[in-house]
């Protein structure tokens, strides 16, 4: 079919759902920006995440150097527009604006991935141009 996988450097995710994706993307050495929509709601994920990777270094799972390289991974946003290097996007949000926000600043080639179980595919056809 002459289909070629796509490289995947670096990893977008919006939204409180998609902590645990975070967190995996993290720890297999992909740098991830997480998005969210104010400041508590970014902090609280952030503190989530943190703590997350803080209890695998008090089971010895992590060293205290592993940790910090993996935190390290993780950048918090409020907008969009560091999403333009990015080339997966996990979302799980509510609403479908973010599917447009998404096509206008993530880079052309960017795969769009929801962790939304329910989502119809048919409307993030109708919100994009892709």
């Amino acid at each position: 079919m002459g289909l070629q996988p796509r490289k995947v450097n670096r990893v977008g995710a919006i939204g409180p759902g998609s902590i645990a994706i975070a967190i995996a993307f993290i720890l297999a050495n992909f740098p991830v920006i997480f998005k969210e929509d104010d400041e508590n709601s970014l902090e609280a994920a952030l503190g989530e995440i943190k703590a997350d990777l803080h209890s695998h270094l008090m089971t010895g799972k992590m060293t205290k150097e592993k940790l910090e390289r993996t935190v390290s991974l993780l950048k918090g946003v409020l907008s969009y527009d560091s999403f333009k290097h990015v080339d997966l996007v996990v979302e799980a949000v509510e609403g479908k604006q973010v599917y447009a926000d998404l096509e206008h600043y993530c880079p052309q080639h960017f795969i769009l991935a929801s962790s939304s179980p329910t989502l119809d595919l048919n409307l993030i056809g109708e919100r994009t141009k892709s």
